[in-house]
């Protein structure tokens, strides 16, 4: 019979076994910084693949990060649709870019030297499921780098899920232009008027 407690060399290595046990438990886990898919340019439909429930439950390791520059004031439409049916598409919105540990991950607050934004979940209706997907329009706070964190929230099934994102500048109102070019015209007039 060769179980623990009948061989006397296993009995001796039992102490070795546990002291190096105690040690290896010691040592700080591996860590593993956020990595990113990819840059989210304007107007292009980008695809990606998350695992179950990794946004719902702050895993990074299921969730997929994207970059991309925004410019303050510039108006923005985030999209995201599932590919699959079984995944419940939600996003997370960030200032900044982030090297920090994966493990620090929260899909509704700061994290890494990120300023949490905003999230959205459930804004465009889904024909095949009781959830919808995201859709989030935002105003960015300055120029710079920003964050979207995308996974799955309640989704079906154990995944790995297909999903598309898009990141869309939201054009300036007609008014505005009108409104713009009135003002041209007026200085343009005065200048005129002034020489005659």
């Amino acid at each position: 019979m060769f179980g623990i407690g009948t061989n006397t060399q296993t009995k001796k290595m039992l102490p070795i076994i546990a002291g190096a046990t105690f040690w290896l438990s010691s040592l700080p886990a591996i860590s593993m910084p956020v990595t990113y898919e990819g840059n989210l340019v304007e107007g292009v439909v980008r695809t990606g693949q998350v695992g179950n429930n990794g946004w719902h439950s702050d895993v990074a390791s299921d969730v997929d990060f994207w970059f991309f520059h925004g410019v303050a004031g510039q108006q923005y439409t985030l999209r995201a649709d599932r590919i699959d049916p079984g995944l419940d598409t939600a996003l997370s919105l960030y200032e900044g870019i982030t090297a920090s540990d994966e493990s620090t991950f929260v899909h509704d607050a700061d994290f890494g030297g990120l300023t949490f934004i905003d999230s959205a979940d459930d804004e465009i209706p889904y024909a095949g499921g009781p959830y919808g997907d995201p859709l989030l329009t935002f105003t960015a706070p300055s120029t710079g780098f920003y964050t979207v964190a995308i996974g799955d929230y309640l989704g079906d099934g154990t995944g790995p899920f297909n999903y598309q994102i898009q990141l869309t500048p939201v054009p300036l109102p007609a008014a505005v232009w009108l409104f713009g070019s009135g003002l041209l015209g007026l200085v343009g007039f005065r200048r005129f008027g002034d020489h005659s």
